[in-house]
């Protein structure tokens, strides 16, 4: 997710200047990168993104260099080969990808065409024509389309949205492990006196009233909310209020006998019952694993989590 992010950051940087697009659309074997990954070449120098683990991408930006003019085309390149390997070149990858080289419009009005992300999702993706005279021509799909030898399609991508729910001094790590991952990243509490550190800058501290919280959350499966108060009466009225909001994830720090008082508060103190599909998405304990105890640990745990399941979602 990142990636797309720094790509977009290069594109609006270098706008007006020639760029090139290489996607890879078909993958044999193992490889670096996934299909649909992404790398953009300046023709007069320079370039962002990966599509290799090192090996190819000197041979990628060569080609597009040198066959400007030719584009769109695809072109195979290898890390199978016998000879590679004896010689003590070969990547470890042992697979085949098929890379799409086309050339990007000078203005980046037409950015959501080439690089399909945003958190309003204008699209299921786009497709992307791989054959004859139509080569290349892109356009916006309004429902997931089978890839196949004539078309490729790029699914739109929904930043993952982060919401700590709690300031203390375990919820500060998130700040400096999340950005990489080029989620948004919120901080959110019902305390006036919370204050982030220097540490966490750029981030803040968004105060609100306690039963205000929930609302500050949008609905979507791409959204990740942790529970980290460490009071009990503010996590009984947040999870009131969470529960019927539509979330792909929901973590509760502490054991799971508190997640299960929680429970069991709401249904006799509220009259609500827990969807069994919406409870499906709740972690409690938080985290894949429950090893560690300093705050690193638990932020590295619960992103670790996160980032397992809504990586497709």
């Amino acid at each position: 997710m990142r990636s797309i992010i720094q790509l977009q950051e290069f594109w609006k940087r270098r706008g007006g200047e020639p760029l090139a697009l290489c996607t890879i659309v078909a993958k044999e074997h193992s490889g670096y990168r996934s299909i649909g990954a992404k790398k953009i070449v300046a023709r007069d120098g320079g370039s962002c993104g990966v599509l290799s683990g090192g090996c190819l991408e000197g041979d990628i930006e060569r080609l597009a260099r040198d066959n400007w003019d030719a584009m769109p085309f695809i072109e195979s390149f290898s890390t199978m080969a016998e000879g590679d390997r004896l010689m003590g070149y070969q990547t470890g990858c042992a697979g085949k990808i098929r890379i799409l080289f086309e050339r990007l419009p000078a203005q980046t009005s037409e950015m959501e065409l080439y690089l399909p992300y945003g958190a309003d999702r204008k699209a299921a993706g786009v497709a992307v024509s791989l054959r004859g005279e139509s080569m290349a021509e892109r356009r916006f799909c309004g429902h997931p389309a089978s890839a196949n030898d004539n078309l490729f399609f790029d699914p739109w991508v929904q930043p993952v949205g982060l919401h700590v729910v709690g300031c203390g001094v375990d919820a500060h790590p998130f700040a400096e492990m999340v950005p990489p991952l080029g989620w948004q990243l919120r901080f959110l509490d019902y305390r006036t006196d919370v204050v982030l550190p220097v540490t966490c800058t750029p981030y803040r501290a968004e105060v609100f009233q306690v039963n205000e919280l929930p609302r500050q959350i949008p609905e979507g499966m791409r959204n990740a909310v942790v529970l980290m108060t460490h009071n009990y009466e503010a996590d009984l009225e947040i999870m009131a209020q969470l529960a019927d909001k539509r979330l792909g994830y929901i973590g509760c720090l502490g054991p799971r006998k508190r997640y299960e008082q929680l429970k069991d508060d709401l249904a006799s103190m509220r009259g609500i019952t827990l969807d069994p599909d919406w409870e499906s998405r709740v972690h409690a304990p938080a985290g894949l694993f429950t090893g560690g105890r300093e705050p690193e640990c638990i932020a590295l745990s619960v992103i670790a989590q996160v980032q397992s399941l809504l990586r497709s979602a």
